[in-house]
């Protein structure tokens, strides 16, 4: 039994019950900045999401940086969460908000470390 089915002429898509995957509520925290989840090596994947202000704009800000975890290609474990070091220095330092940008992808020194 599925969560939810969709049905169409040439296909169905059914969906699990879903499972809190970042708990923003929890830590006081909103995601409303970015979220993407890219196969960077064969069998392991990065997800990034937003670590922002909760309380600018109702938690609808950039306001914040960047985190991520790496995980097997079936996205059913995934490291701890790692801060993004670019997204967060520019942070702190008050320069600017900053999301996943293309010229950082492939600085990950936690997983340079286990291969």
């Amino acid at each position: 039994m599925y969560y939810r089915e969709i049905e169409r002429d040439a296909y169905r898509v059914c969906f699990e019950e879903p499972e809190v995957y970042v708990d923003n509520r929890q830590r006081g925290r909103s995601g409303h900045m970015t979220h993407a989840m890219v196969e960077f090596a064969p069998g392991k994947i990065i997800d990034f999401n937003a670590n922002c202000s909760a309380n600018r704009c109702c938690g609808h800000s950039v306001y914040g940086w960047v985190e991520y975890r790496i995980g097997d290609s079936t996205a059913s474990r995934f490291s701890q969460v790692y801060d993004f070091p670019y997204s967060r220095e520019s942070f702190l330092d008050g320069l600017w908000t900053i999301s996943v940008v293309s010229f950082a992808i492939g600085y990950f020194p936690e997983y340079e470390k286990k291969r």
